[in-house]
């Protein structure tokens, strides 16, 4: 069952897991698409992206979901969902306390530990390129859930408005990924 798989990409409005504004768009059209997949996902799912840039600070926005499967499985689509909160099968993780690390991700170090509100740890372990996007590797674990890492990739070089990389590793199994594949830009 596709749970809520993923209550993460798509309280559209609120822009859960935005790391990048609207404004900081280029003009012109940029595309982004994602695979979503992992054990808590039964069928792998695609999601695109389009913003366009238009003049007089005017965007326009296309988003295309695909997945493919038995009735049951795409019961509930997986990049549905509410704000910060990531449910999988072994639990719940609260993504809120990365807020402000992922706002302010320019000035997070490799090699660095940065202890967030309610107890939860990102460790910034390297740079990356994923999709052509510069990106910061990190791993972010609470206390609640102590058989759960959360990897995430920040992109550095281009706005990318959702998450580039979010990993989620229970028990030493992937659970559920979410990874840009494709990034193009004006």
């Amino acid at each position: 069952m596709l749970l809520t798989a993923l209550a993460l990409v798509c309280a559209w409005g609120g822009g859960a897991l935005a790391q990048a504004e609207l404004d900081q768009f280029p003009p012109g059209l940029t595309l982004m698409t994602w695979t979503l997949s992992g054990l808590d996902v039964p069928t792998p799912q695609t999601l695109s992206l389009e913003i366009e840039g238009l003049p007089g600070d005017r965007y326009h926005i296309k988003m295309t979901m695909e997945a493919e499967g038995q009735a049951e499985e795409l019961g509930t689509l997986g990049f549905l969902g509410s704000g910060w909160t990531l449910h999988t099968a072994g639990g719940s993780i609260n993504l809120e306390a990365l807020l402000t690390l992922i706002r302010r991700r320019h000035q997070l170090e490799v090699g660095k530990e940065y202890l967030l509100p309610g107890g939860g740890v990102f460790v910034a372990q390297r740079r990356e390129e994923i999709a052509g996007v510069e990106c910061l590797i990190g791993t972010y674990t609470t206390p609640e859930e102590p058989d759960t890492v959360v990897e995430l990739g920040l992109a550095l070089s281009h706005p990318v408005y959702f998450l580039p990389l979010l990993r989620v590793i229970t028990a030493g199994e992937v659970t559920l990924q979410l990874l840009l594949i494709d990034y193009q830009a004006p």
